[in-house]
């Protein structure tokens, strides 16, 4: 699920206890261009709906790149079970 992966990614950036467990070096102009401008898409009231806003061809592609490996990594899953 979308949500579930923006917030393993979160979670590796920042976590609820202030402890950071990604870094990202400052020659990734395009990963942190990604960090920072993309968004949840929205109905035309506003409404966050439940999936990235993709509109920007030039953006999402290396935040999902990166948001995968550590949703399968560091997920927000159980252990134990079938991944």
């Amino acid at each position: 699920m979308v949500r579930d992966r923006v917030n393993a990614v979160n979670a590796k950036l920042l976590n609820a206890a202030g402890a950071v467990g990604v870094f990202v070096d400052p020659r990734c102009k395009r990963l942190i261009k990604d960090y920072e401008q993309v968004k949840w898409k929205a109905d035309s009231n506003g409404n966050i709906l439940g999936d990235i806003d993709k509109s920007s061809k030039d953006l999402t592609h290396i935040s999902d790149a990166v948001g995968y490996l550590i949703d399968a990594e560091f997920g927000m899953r159980q252990a134990g079970g079938p991944r």
